[in-house]
This record gives structure tokens, C-alpha cells and sequence, in this order.
């Protein structure tokens, strides 16, 4: 499965993250036995969260970026990247739009998704990646990383379209929230719904409609000092909402982890990508 990569020029610098950072927690695997023991199960034991939205900063130890000081011309992400920096320096608003929201009584307009502006390192890194293989580019700002099996994966802190002239954010991740792109038009997220609340789930690219569609989602209730988990089992039923309870308990963790296989058997033609690391001075 071929996907248009745009790279640019080079330099030297570092790299960070965006729209928040998401915690260096290993999300690559299925639900069911810790991240040292498996890379194709969720950990029942998992303490770290994740999901579609915003965060903190965190560096990659295994990134094949390269430094630039300005966009290359042509490219189509230009404007966004150049706008995107002059808010992280400006250190004014919490959440970063897009060049193109309009913002009525100083609110955003229903539905829009915004990136995190703080706890910015001096960088970040990006690629063009046609990730719906429409012949155009989204881009995403993010990057790769190695979890401690060795496993490559991809860090999303924002994907970001284009829809006639105009950017649209469709997600973002950090802040307690983590967005990974698995592969073809899929992605999985983790994420934080309470002290003893964690939601994981997948979404595909809709490509008619520029956004993630739930494929389905898994909450794992869990107290401090429970050696058990209560899983719970939920299926997409078109945008972001979700059906009744389908499954619990191990039908419930058997399912998501069935549907995770699936989606990671797609092929991952960012891994081994190079990005472009972009500083903000």
C-alpha cells in the first residue's frame, strides 16, 4: 500500500511534541498482559492513560527527523505551520485552533478540535503523509518512538486536513490523552475518564468526511489496591457515538483485543519516515 511522504530540507535541532504531549507509556499493544510482556495486547495493569485530544511535552529517544528553518516552498501546510509557531511564542491562548477558526463571543466554533499551546519544547516534528490516499497530504505532527520491547510506533499530537481552502484539525492527542496512528486509516487511542477510568479505543479515517469514525471502545474500570479489572464493551455506531454495552468482562476484553489485532495488521508506511523538525524561534 503505497502513501505519498513529503519531507523537507534539512539542518539540526530537536525535536518535541505537540498539541500536548502524551506520556511515554507503551500503548502498542492489546488489552491482557503488561507492555514488557506483549506488544499485541492492552495491559490489564496499564497506569498510564490516553485519546483524541490535547498535552505535555516529551522528546523522541528514536526519531529519523530532519531540521528545517522554513517550510519548503510548495508546501501545501505552510501557512497552518507558520501560524502554528507564532501561537506556541505568543503564549497567550491554552488551545491552538487553526489559522482559519473563527472564534464567536471568544469561544471556537462548535466541534472544532484544538491543540495544546503549552509545555512546548524549542521544536517539533512533522510529515505530509496522504493518509486516506485522496492524492493530497494530511499533515501530522508527531512522531516515532521505541517502546521498551524495541517496537516502533507512531506518536499523533495533530492531524490536520485540508477541505477547499481552509485547515481543519480532525484530532489531536496529550494531556492525559494518546493518539498512535496504526497503520492504513486506522488509529488507537487511550485516555484518562476518571481516577479509575481508562478508555482505549480505535477510529478509521472517514475519507468522505475529513474525521475519525469510532470503530469501537473498551473501558476499563479499575480501583487502587483491585488485583481485577471490570472491562466494558462498546461499538461505533457512525462519527463518535458509541452503541449500548455489547460485552463485559473477558468477552468484553477478547473483543477489543480482537479488533486491535485487526487494525494493526494494516501496513505502517510511516514507520521509518522521515520527519522534519520544525523550531519555534
Amino acid at each position: 500500500m503505497k502513501r505519498s511522504i513529503f519531507t523537507k530540507a534539512a539542518s539540526v535541532i530537536l525535536c518535541a511534541v505537540t498539541a500536548a504531549a502524551f506520556s511515554a507509556c507503551d500503548i502498542s499493544g492489546l488489552i491482557g498482559e503488561s507492555a514488557s510482556e506483549s506488544t499485541s495486547e492492552v495491559t490489564t495493569e496499564e497506569t498510564s492513560s490516553a485519546a483524541v485530544t490535547t498535552g505535555e511535552t516529551s522528546d523522541y529517544d528514536n526519531e529519523t527527523t530532519e531540521e528545517s528553518t522554513e517550510p519548503e516552498a510548495g508546501n501545501p501546510y505552510e501557512r497552518f505551520i507558520t501560524d502554528f509557531k507564532e501561537a506556541v511564542n505568543a503564549k497567550k491562548d491554552k488551545l491552538y485552533y487553526g489559522p482559519d477558526v473563527t472564534f464567536g463571543d471568544d469561544k471556537a466554533p462548535e466541534g472544532s478540535i484544538g491543540m495544546s499551546l503549552a509545555n512546548w519544547s524549542d521544536s517539533f516534528s512533522y510529515v505530509l503523509f496522504d493518509v486516506d490516499q485522496d492524492g493530497m497530504d494530511e499533515l501530522i505532527i508527531g512522531g516515532q518512538w521505541q517502546d521498551n520491547d524495541g517496537i516502533a510506533h507512531i506518536r499523533v499530537y495533530g492531524l490536520v486536513t485540508i477541505i477547499g481552502d481552509q485547515y481543519r484539525i480532525i484530532a489531536a492527542g496529550g494531556d492525559g490523552n494518546e493518539l498512535e496512528y496504526l497503520g492504513g486509516s486506522m488509529f488507537y487511542s487511550s485516555r484518562t475518564g476518571g481516577d479509575d477510568l481508562r478508555i482505549v479505543s480505535i477510529y478509521e479515517y472517514n475519507i468522505e468526511y475529513k474525521c475519525l469514525d469510532l470503530i469501537c471502545e473498551l473501558e476499563i474500570h479499575s480501583k487502587a489496591g483491585d488485583e481485577d479489572s471490570e472491562y466494558v464493551y462498546y461499538e461505533g455506531q457512525g462519527g463518535l457515538s458509541r452503541s449500548e454495552v455489547l460485552y463485559r468482562g473477558k468477552e468484553a476484553l477478547d473483543k477489543f483485543n480482537s479488533q486491535k489485532k485487526t487494525a494493526m495488521e494494516e501496513s505502517n508506511d510511516l514507520l521509518g519516515a522521515d520527519w522534519t523538525k520544525e523550531s519555534f524561534k
